[in-house]
């Protein structure tokens, strides 16, 4: 008799082995499920986001590029009539409202500024740009009707002078021949944060905007960003990866003839703590099955002695 009381109470004590094993093990595998669905959602918002605001930016830089083309296509810009200055001045005031625009120049065909307007007021003029890339540009072009978008400079003149500026400029051409070039002023600083400093998932959240040489554009305050890893990113191709504890997201801002990117990256604080919430639950819960376990190998072996 007691022997077989023994015997069961060794049964009961595997039984709760047994239970206490198996919710350990789901209570892991439920654990890395988890973690593996907050870290794909934490990756979609990012990319989301950055799609979102990547093509903010390319479609404000389309309107403007647009926009600046039929000005270069204008009859008083072609001819430099003396309603060309009237013209650009035009501009700059459907612009203003914006905050992004500082101005808008006209160039001739040797790259000297003619004409200037600006949202400070002022036209000065006699500034050469024929080293600037978007006037060789201009230069090698056949014909009217396109724009570019030339590399991020320190503009020499008007309301933008000594700020960094994408220059996005369109050819003049008057029965075939080069007559110059229109410009216009984007003013990098306020373009990123109208577009880009929003994009958060929560205070964790870092933002880049990288040009191909891996100058960086625009930070939201975030650490720098490591240089081996800016290199291992294709400019062309969104993407995403695990790095130091972040997770990042990427995605091309391919404007005429940059090639940007955009690069959203979001600490592990965010799984950290979701995944603790859900642990400290599971815990309670295999906590509780134990105590359930054992109260009820404690009253079965109680009633096997009485018995």
């Amino acid at each position: 008799m007691v022997k077989k009381k023994g015997n069961n109470f060794r049964i009961l004590w595997i039984a709760l082995l047994d239970v206490f094993l198996i919710a350990s093990v789901f209570y892991l595998i439920t654990g890395r499920v988890i973690r593996s669905s907050i870290e794909t959602n934490v990756f979609d918002q990012e990319l989301t986001i950055a799609r979102a605001e990547a093509s903010n930016i390319k479609s404000f830089v389309k309107a403007v590029g647009n926009s600046i083309t039929i000005i270069a296509q204008s009859n008083d810009i072609k001819v430099g009539s003396n309603l060309s200055e009237r013209v650009l001045d035009d501009y700059v005031s459907n612009w203003r409202a914006g905050g992004v625009i500082a101005g808008v120049v006209l160039v001739d065909s040797k790259g000297v500024v003619r004409n200037n307007s600006n949202i400070l007021g002022t036209h000065s003029i006699g500034t050469s740009v024929a080293d600037r890339d978007y006037f060789i540009w201009a230069k090698s072009q056949d014909r009217s009707g396109n724009y570019f978008v030339g590399n991020p400079v320190i503009s020499r003149l008007g309301a933008s002078k000594d700020q960094t500026i994408v220059p996005i400029a369109s050819p003049i051409f008057m029965n075939g021949t080069f007559q110059g070039v229109v410009t216009t002023s984007v003013l990098l600083r306020p373009l990123t944060q109208e577009y880009l400093n929003m994009m958060k998932i929560d205070n964790s959240t870092n933002v880049y905007l990288i040009d191909e040489n891996g100058r960086v554009l625009y930070e939201n305050g975030g650490p720098a960003l490591d240089e081996e890893l800016v290199k291992s990113l294709n400019m062309r191709v969104a993407g995403r990866l695990k790095s130091e504890g972040r997770y990042i997201a990427y995605v091309p801002v391919t404007l005429s003839a940059q090639n940007w990117l955009l690069i959203v990256n979001t600490s592990n604080q965010k799984i950290l703590i979701h995944t603790a919430t859900f642990h400290l639950r599971q815990f309670l819960v295999l906590l509780l099955i134990s105590c359930i376990s054992v109260g009820s190998i404690i009253f079965v072996h109680n009633k096997s002695i009485k018995a």
